[in-house]
């Protein structure tokens, strides 16, 4: 993993999700600060959102990019967001999970979700999703924080055989993950999430895969 340089974020603000009206307030609280880097691309994907789709490239184990994209959420820009989601072996459905799951994250409200005892299970239990250990903002809260805002989770990513080498898996996964989002996504309003290596395999990379053009690619990682 790429080390966090915090000198580039000192002249940042502090951001605070805002909470109106829920009842379990530490869902949502998280303390990251934008550099005016940052800044300046969130302003520039809110103009993106209302007429094309994004993908936010994130370090699996910092909360920034899911910060971003929370304060997207919560500005009303976003309608559905796609998230990498590998393990299939913690769904607790049984067989076509990612899809299973889906529906069932959306079909709830926040409110019902947070006392859900199947979810519970998967957020507890899941400790292979992307970032749940070592990510201020793991994907169960993100979540959350989606069906709290009304808007649509899709897990999208495939399980690759371990046996294969690194960067045939990730290319095996981008094009498991572009089959997924293309199957569903809207002409605009969504949000991949995702680690920002999807973006750097040439013709294999996830963007070109999803139609997705580089300015609409928004790397937190760096």
């Amino acid at each position: 993993m790429f080390s966090v340089n915090n000198a580039a974020r000192s002249s940042g603000i502090t951001y605070q999700p805002v909470v109106e009206n829920v009842s379990d307030t530490a869902v949502f609280a998280t303390n990251v600060i934008f550099s005016e880097r940052e800044k300046t691309l969130l302003s520039d994907a809110k103009l993106k959102l209302s007429n094309s789709n994004i993908i936010i490239g994130e370090r699996h184990d910092a909360a920034t990019a899911r910060a971003f994209l929370i304060k997207l959420i919560e500005g009303r820009k976003v309608n559905d967001i796609y998230l990498e989601f590998p393990d299939l072996e913690c769904d607790v459905f049984g067989g076509d999970g990612q899809v299973k799951l889906s529906a069932y994250l959306n079909e709830r409200e926040y409110d019902a979700l947070i006392q859900d005892s199947v979810f519970n299970e998967f957020s507890s239990d899941c400790s292979a999703i992307t970032g749940a250990v070592d990510n201020e903002i793991p994907l169960s809260k993100l979540m959350l924080i989606a069906r709290y805002h009304d808007v649509k989770i899709h897990l999208i990513d495939n399980l690759i055989p371990k046996s294969k080498n690194i960067l045939d898996r990730v290319k095996e996964r981008n094009m498991g993950m572009a089959t997924s989002f293309n199957s569903v996504k809207g002409d605009n309003k969504g949000v991949i999430l995702v680690g920002a290596n999807h973006c750097n395999l040439g013709e294999n990379s996830l963007h070109n895969l999803c139609n997705i053009p580089e300015p609409s690619i928004y790397d937190l990682s760096i």
